[in-house]
């Protein structure tokens, strides 16, 4: 007996067309690359130490454990700091989904999924354990293996696209518009204006009780309707705010603003702050300055 299957085509939004180059590079501390510029995308991760350069005319620092997605055509150099030994991992590509405009050129601390996909992908090219700086471990590879060079593109489409997705989400969840105590009906402007009040201190729904004499239900239900996000996030998106403003109007550093701001770690302080602006303290400070 015939029955009618529909098959629904795949919709496949990021797509890498063409990779140009992979190179996993062990830098000196002395390492000056003069830059360059190339009308492909280019993705740079430090696996040990650090890199400091340049982006265009702004400034750039890459730690252990952070990445950067470069557009095509912006002048990039890279520079080791006199100090510390740098492992890098770059990989270069053609790929045409314009939504990678949204994502590049900002250091972003990688999650763990997407460092064990870039593991992956190297043991697919069968990593050496040797000094490996300029070679392409992509020619190398073998291009008679059936998928090979298949499962390599097919692990970077799926780096790229759960970088994508990861930083295009945290930007709409922690990026709130906050309006002023002027704009907002009583209750919530209550709210709000202890938190501005008390921005120096840890603020929860007990404190926030007390200060309003709100119950914490009645709380939650007020900042849900005004803000839909929960009281943790509404804090933090203040308390950077705050930040931000410290860090162009005052000479305050990073430690002391992450005290004055009532953050236990300055860990903590930079984890939320890059979760919000996109970028760390540091790297911030560098894109302010004229």
């Amino acid at each position: 007996m015939k029955t009618d299957f529909e098959l629904h085509e795949i919709k496949k939004d990021i797509r890498i067309e063409a990779i140009h180059a992979i190179f996993y590079s062990e830098l000196k501390n002395t390492h000056i690359f003069k830059g360059e510029s190339h009308d492909f995308w280019e993705f740079m991760y430090v696996d040990h130490g650090h890199i400091i350069g340049h982006i265009e005319s702004n400034n750039m620092m890459v730690e252990k454990g952070y990445g950067i997605l470069i557009k095509p055509n912006d002048f990039h150099d890279l520079y080791g700091n006199g100090r510390d030994a740098s492992n890098i991992v770059n990989f270069s590509f053609v790929c045409k989904f314009d939504g990678l405009n949204q994502v590049c050129n900002r250091v972003q601390k990688l999650s763990t999924f997407q460092s064990n996909i870039l593991k992956s992908l190297f043991v697919a090219l069968e990593l050496p354990k040797t000094s490996l700086y300029k070679l392409n471990l992509y020619t190398a590879l073998d291009g008679s293996i059936t998928g090979k060079q298949q499962m390599i593109s097919n692990l970077l489409e799926v780096f790229l696209i759960d970088f994508y997705q990861s930083n295009i989400t945290t930007r709409n969840t922690d990026q709130l518009s906050i309006l002023s105590p002027e704009e907002l009906n009583k209750d919530a402007a209550n709210i709000l204006s202890v938190i501005y009040s008390n921005i120096n201190i840890k603020i929860d729904l007990d404190f926030i009780s007390e200060k309003t004499g709100y119950t914490a239900e009645r709380i939650r239900k007020i900042i849900k309707q005004n803000f839909d996000a929960p009281l943790k996030v509404l804090v933090n998106q203040i308390k950077i705010n705050k930040a931000k403003t410290l860090l162009r109007e005052t000479d305050m550093n990073i430690s002391e603003i992450s005290e004055f701001l009532g953050f236990s770690r300055i860990g903590y302080f930079s984890d939320v702050f890059t979760s919000i602006v996109g970028m760390r303290p540091i790297d911030y400070i560098s894109s302010i300055k004229v």
